[in-house]
Parts: C-alpha cells; structure tokens; sequence
C-alpha cells in the first residue's frame, strides 16, 4: 500500500504454503533385552510420526552433563557394545519427525546393569503402579506393594542372579492396594530381582539380600 486512501497499491504477491510441523511424541514402553556382559539392545515402541530417533546413554555414576548422544537412529531399537560387566547404566531416548526442529522430549531415563560372567540382570524403569519393597537391603522378609488404580490380571516373579525362579504369583481381576509378605531368608545372600508383569506394562527392581 503505498499511499493512505488505498488507491495505489501493488499487486499481491505470489501464492505461498507452509506445512506446519506434525506432532511428535515421545516413544512409550522403553526396555532393555539381551542384556550379557559386554552389549545390552535399548528397545522401545515405534512412534507413527517419527522418522528417525537420538538416543542418549551414560554410567549412573557420571554426571548429567556426560551423556553420550547417538543420532538418527532408523528402527525402535539399538545395541550397544563395549560395555563394562556389572556396571549400571541410564539411557533415554526421543522421537525426531522429519528435521532437527521437530523433535520430543527424551523418555524418563532407563537403568539396566550389564551381567557380571554368566550372572542375571534386568533394566529398571519408572512404573504407573507405584511399586515399593522395603526395607532395601533386607535381611530377610521383605514387603512388596503397590495400587491398581483399574482391575487388572498381574504376575509377580522373583530370580535369583542367575536367572532362576524362586516365586511366583498371579492375580486376576485385581483393584486397590497389593501388599506382599516375602520371605527370603532360606536363599543365598545376593541380589535378587523381581518382575511384575500387567497388561499394560513390565515393572522391574531389585533387592539385596544380605
């Protein structure tokens, strides 16, 4: 417009589009599988929206600022190799959908311990059912707890450091507060680790038998 009364204006520009960014959300259901070691497989869902994912890893005992960044990963999952055995490590993950500037948050971090020889391990992640055991280290009985907040079927497992199974339990149906009794006395002093398993997840911790 180059005059106050609109009677001399230019021509409108050429037509111009802009595509504004999908959404991008972060991968759900982060685990860790063939875990030995020396190498662990990070895992996690595939998001529809996502063309590829950065993936950040450390040592528990490192400080925040230490992670180790791989970028553009294809697939929902990735190996990790030259790792330490009997070692804790946190790793999280974020969706990146189509460029560098359309990217999600990174996961809550995932912890997982490589085996020491041929021992067992699993990776610990946080959980929707609030799961607690206590005391930790025990010397003995433990209490296992934690809220369904919808009915739900579930399983509790416990396995030694070598993988074998010691306990076993499953609810059917299930709503409102679970509260366990254990007794773990008559089993060598270690670490042990317990699995819960519902439909909608797999919740995994540890205790020190000592």
């Amino acid at each position: 417009m180059c005059s106050s009364d609109t009677s001399n204006v230019s021509a409108w520009s050429s037509l111009q589009t802009f595509t504004t960014l999908a959404p991008c959300t972060k991968p759900t259901n982060t685990n860790v599988t063939s875990i030995s070691s020396n190498q662990a497989t990070l895992v996690w869902d595939a998001v529809p929206s996502a063309t590829s994912y950065d993936v950040r890893f450390k040592l528990t005992t490192d400080p925040w600022g230490a992670w180790v960044y791989t970028y553009g990963v294809s697939s929902n999952q990735l190996t990790k190799t030259g790792l330490s055995s009997g070692t804790y490590y946190h790793w999280q993950v974020r969706s990146v959908c189509g460029s560098s500037n359309n990217t999600s948050g990174f996961t809550s971090y995932n912890t997982f311990t490589t085996t020491s020889g041929s021992r067992f391990a699993v990776s610990e992640d946080e959980d929707q059912l609030n799961v607690s055991i206590y005391p930790n280290p025990t010397e003995g009985k433990i209490t296992l707890k934690f809220i369904s907040e919808d009915f739900d079927d579930f399983s509790i497992s416990i396995f030694d450091s070598f993988g074998k199974l010691i306990y076993e339990e499953d609810k059917r149906k299930y709503i409102g507060e679970f509260s366990k009794n254990i007794d773990l006395s008559l089993y060598n002093k270690g670490i042990y680790f317990i699995k819960i398993k519902t439909k909608y997840e797999i919740i995994n911790r540890r205790v020190l038998l000592q």
